[in-house]
C-alpha cells in the first residue's frame, strides 16, 4: 500500500526545513502583533489627548462664555442703571426735603439714617461707588493678562536657541513633533525673540500701572473718607441736607467758579427738585 503524501501538522512541528519555516511564519504573527498592540497604544494615547486637550478647550469656552455674559449684561444695562439711579437720588432727595420740612430739631435721627445711605451711594467715597470702580479695574486687569494661549506663545518666544535645540527641550521636541515643525518655522520662532521680550516688558510695565492705580484710588477713597467723611460727621443732619440743597440751587453759579464743576455731572436736578429747595429757601 503506497504511503500517503499528505503530512501531518506533527510534521510541521518537527525539525527541518518545513520546521523551520513553520518557525519563521510564528515569528512573523508575533512581530504583526506586536505592531499592532504598539499602533492601537499609539492610538488610544492620541485619543486620551484629544479628549483631554478637547475637555480644556470645553472648560476654556466655558469660562470665556460665562465672563462675556458678566461683561454684556454689565455694559448693556449702563444706560438704564445710570437712570434708575438717577431716579433713585431725585427720589431720596425728594424724600430729605419732606423729612426736613417736617423736621422735629430735637430728634434728627430719621433724617441722619436717610443722609446716611445717600452717602453710602452716591458719595465718591461711599461704599457703591468703590465696588464699582473696583469692578472696573478688575475688568482691565482681566483683559490685560493674557489668554493661556498667549502665556504659552509668548513663554516659548522669549527662549534661547538651545530651548529649540532637537533633544534639548522635552517640551518643543513634544511640540514639533506634534505640530510638524520644520527647522525654518523654528528659525522663525527664534527672530521674534528681541521683540517677544521687549512686549513682556511692556506688559509688566502696565500690570505695575494698574497696580499703582488701584493703590492710589484706595488711598484717595481713604482721603476723600478722612476729610469729607469727617467734615460731615461734624454737622448735624438738618445741616448736610440743606448743604446739599444748597449746591443744587447754585450750581450754575459754582460752576463759573470752580474749574470742572458741572463736568461728567452724573445728576441734573429736574424743575420739581429745583422747586422743592426754592420752596425751602425761602423758609
Amino acid at each position: 500500500m503506497p504511503m500517503s503524501t499528505k503530512r501531518s501538522f506533527a510534521d510541521f512541528a518537527g525539525n527541518g526545513s518545513d520546521g523551520s519555516s513553520s518557525s519563521d511564519e510564528g515569528g512573523d504573527t508575533r512581530k504583526g502583533q506586536g505592531s499592532m498592540q504598539k499602533a492601537l497604544k499609539q492610538s488610544s494615547s492620541s485619543r486620551k489627548r484629544s479628549r483631554e486637550s478637547l475637555d480644556d478647550l470645553e472648560l476654556k469656552v466655558k469660562e470665556l462664555q460665562a465672563e462675556n455674559a458678566d461683561l454684556h449684561a454689565h455694559l448693556l444695562n449702563v444706560t438704564q442703571r445710570t437712570t434708575e439711579v438717577q431716579r433713585q437720588r431725585m427720589e431720596m432727595e425728594r424724600l430729605m426735603i419732606s423729612k426736613l420740612a417736617a423736621l422735629d430739631d430735637s430728634n434728627q435721627d430719621e433724617l441722619a439714617e436717610i443722609v446716611k445711605r445717600y452717602t453710602d451711594i452716591y458719595a465718591d467715597y461711599g461704599k457703591c461707588r468703590q465696588r464699582e470702580v473696583a469692578f472696573h479695574l478688575q475688568q482691565i486687569e482681566k483683559l490685560i493678562i493674557p489668554t493661556k494661549t498667549t502665556k504659552l506663545c509668548l513663554w516659548a518666544l522669549q527662549q534661547d536657541k538651545s530651548f529649540f535645540q532637537k533633544n534639548k527641550s522635552p517640551l518643543y521636541d513634544m511640540l514639533s513633533k506634534d505640530l510638524e515643525l520644520t527647522s525654518e518655522q523654528t528659525l522663525k520662532f527664534q527672530e521674534r525673540r528681541e521683540k517677544t521680550l521687549e512686549l513682556l516688558g511692556q506688559l509688566k510695565e502696565s500690570l505695575d500701572l494698574l497696580k499703582t492705580l488701584k493703590g492710589a484710588i484706595e488711598r484717595k477713597h481713604e482721603v476723600y473718607d478722612r476729610i469729607c467723611g469727617r467734615a460731615q460727621s461734624a454737622a448735624t443732619p438738618k445741616q448736610t441736607v440743606k448743604f446739599l440743597i444748597w449746591i443744587t440751587r447754585h450750581a450754575d453759579v459754582l460752576s463759573r467758579y470752580i474749574p470742572g464743576f458741572s463736568r461728567n455731572a452724573h445728576h441734573t436736578p429736574n424743575a420739581e427738585f429745583i422747586e422743592g429747595v426754592t420752596n425751602q429757601q425761602q423758609k
